[in-house]
Order: structure tokens, then sequence, then C-alpha cells
């Protein structure tokens, strides 16, 4: 989540639990990053080829760039919607303590 918000593409390397389906959201569904290691392969040893075909995947390909554009744009969303929670929650205390000094 740390990544979308700041609209930086993921290299996705799933280990265990809900990392694989994440791993799908991230690649397939919202198409800002690409996997670095299967989820199938997780018992052997990961080759150093592997993470860096992942890395120019990520910073030196034209896929890249569009995966680094939608990051970006995803990520500006995200901030500007929690942006606008925090000042609705805000703007929704004001009220309620308004509401209570009026009381007194």
């Amino acid at each position: 989540m740390e990544s979308i918000t700041m609209g930086v593409p993921i290299g996705a390397w799933p280990f265990h639990s809900d990392q694989p389906r994440n791993t799908v959201l991230i690649t397939k569904v919202l198409k800002v990053g690409t996997v670095v290691r299967d989820w199938s392969c997780r018992d052997e040893v990961a080759a150093a080829a592997m993470v860096v075909e992942g890395v120019k995947k990520l910073m030196a390909s034209e896929e890249g760039e569009e995966m680094r554009k939608r990051a970006e744009e995803l990520g500006g969303a995200v901030r500007r919607t929690v942006a606008l929670l925090v000042w609705s929650l805000t703007l929704s205390l004001l009220i309620s303590l308004d509401h209570r000094v009026t009381l007194l």
C-alpha cells in the first residue's frame, strides 16, 4: 500500500498468505508492478539474474515506464482520497464541537 500511495511501481516477490493474490492485483488488475519471482518457485534459491531482470523491467523498459505512470496516477488518486477523508473527518469533528459548545 505504501508503494502505491507514493506512486512507486512494485517488484512483487510473494512468499505466503495473501501475497500471491496481492501479486495478481498489482500486476494484472492495477498493472503497477511486475513479478520478480513467481510464488510457485518460493522454495527454490533465487538467482541474482531474476532480480536484475525484474529491476530492468521496472526501470528500463517501455512496459516499466507505463507501470510507473500508472503507479503515479494511482498514487495521486489515493493521496487525494485520503486528503478528502481527512478534511471530511475534520469538518465533522468541528461541527460536533461547535454543537457541544453551543449547548453549553
